[in-house]
């Protein structure tokens, strides 16, 4: 069944209520997260129980024009239920603190609260290090009331603000996210992330993750969280005596946790980009992994040439799409074959995945075909679903073995 919706007619609107997509409670969270994800979800309500049975989850004004246009969610106009509350407790008490501190600076308590609503505040951050990030909505959305209201401050005030923000995030630093634009920001996996407070702080951070450090400055380099359930499985994986091949290496994410956690005897780690570069080589260090781990600088097409044959595994992890590296996996390959790690975003359907796999395996055969590969044969092993990239996208792994058809 569809995670999108029940089959429910919209409702018409009521006075005090708001629009809801209705959802079966077995797909509620992987719904959540895509409509988070996309901006349609209201953060500033909680989810209910509907009368039916179904969980709803309240919309934005964006989500509910989405849901109009396109027919795939249930929505329905529904009044919240007694109980809910218009936000957490843990929203009115930063909104509490963050008044109270404008007001110590000079500002009228009113003005305060009139300024800065609730709704502006942010609900919820990514911590990385003693950096939390904000997403660029409320208070930090350009053109926003709340950002220009923020903008004009007065310096004094203005820190006082951020600074008991930070307070309730547990940060030491704060910082806005920014969003992935062009095609070559997504393949150089820039970030657009900006500090905001306090002034003049770098954007480096150091942190640990299921055993591994990584580094990275925040404001020059991604780090998905979301990519923790995979980064994990990845070190789960039995790699003694194994040579890799991580074809985007990135800072580390899966680099690390082949060597740290699955036992890998080398990693070749290819990235092209100078900045995670830079993080990549102090956290291979920083791990005490660098006598089993080769960086390559530069295009990974070119370390092709030098690594023909070595791996008895490669990772490909780039999204939305990593088919650009096909070619390179096949060819670093050891001549009995071995295993490709294979990521994608591709549409959440059970009939998309099975046409996205059969077309991924073909290519594969046509590519070892290609190299003189005769005979190769490509089999899926697992395909692992690692988290939602937009509505009705996922972001997934294959699992592939491609080998001669003696060993496959």
């Amino acid at each position: 069944r569809s995670c999108w919706a029940l089959p429910r007619p919209i409702m018409p609107p009521t006075t005090s209520g708001c629009a809801c997509a209705l959802v079966d409670p077995q797909a509620a969270e992987a719904l959540r997260r895509r409509l988070d994800d996309c901006g349609y979800l209201d953060t500033g309500r909680r989810a209910f129980r509907a009368e039916s049975g179904a969980v709803a989850l309240p919309l934005t004004a964006a989500g509910e024009a989405y849901a109009v246009q396109h027919g795939e969610l249930s929505l329905a106009f529904l009044p919240p239920p007694t109980t809910d509350r218009r936000t957490s407790d843990k929203r009115q008490r930063m909104h509490g603190r963050c008044v109270a501190a404008l007001e110590s600076s000079g500002l009228p308590r009113a003005d305060a609260a009139r300024l800065f609503p609730v709704q502006s505040l942010p609900s919820k951050w990514e911590k990385l290090g003693d950096v939390a990030l904000f997403a660029p909505r409320g208070m930090f959305e350009p053109g926003s009331g709340a950002a220009e209201a923020l903008a004009a401050l007065a310096p004094a005030a203005r820190e006082s603000l951020l600074a008991a923000l930070a307070a309730e995030a547990g940060a030491a630093r704060l910082g806005v996210q920014g969003r992935i634009g062009q095609v070559e920001e997504a393949l150089h996996r820039k970030s657009g992330a900006r500090l905001v407070w306090p002034p003049g702080a770098g954007g480096w951070v150091s942190f640990k993750e299921n055993g591994v450090l990584y580094g990275l400055d925040v404001c020059r380099s991604m780090f998905s969280s979301g990519n923790g359930t995979e980064k994990a499985r990845v070190g789960s994986f039995p790699c003694a005596g194994e040579t890799v091949v991580d074809l985007y290496a990135g800072i580390g994410y899966f680099t690390l946790p082949y060597l740290v956690h699955a036992g890998a005897a080398h990693v070749h780690a290819c990235e092209w980009d100078e900045d995670a570069l830079a993080a990549l080589s102090r956290n291979v260090a920083a791990n005490g992994v660098e006598r089993r781990c080769t960086v390559h600088a530069g295009d990974n097409v070119q370390a092709a040439a030098t690594l023909a044959g070595v791996a008895h595994r490669v990772n490909l992890g780039l999204i939305p799409s990593s088919e650009a590296g096909w070619p390179v996996a096949v060819a670093v390959l050891l001549p009995e074959g071995g295993t490709l790690h294979v990521h994608a975003c591709v549409g959440a359907g059970a009939n998309e995945e099975d046409a996205w796999g059969r077309a991924l395996l073909a290519r594969l055969e046509a590519l070892a075909a290609g190299m003189g590969r005769r005979g190769w044969a490509a089999r899926l092993l697992h395909l692992e679903r690692v988290k939602s990239y937009a509505p009705r996208l996922n972001h997934v792994v294959a699992d592939v073995r491609l080998a001669p058809v003696r060993v496959a």
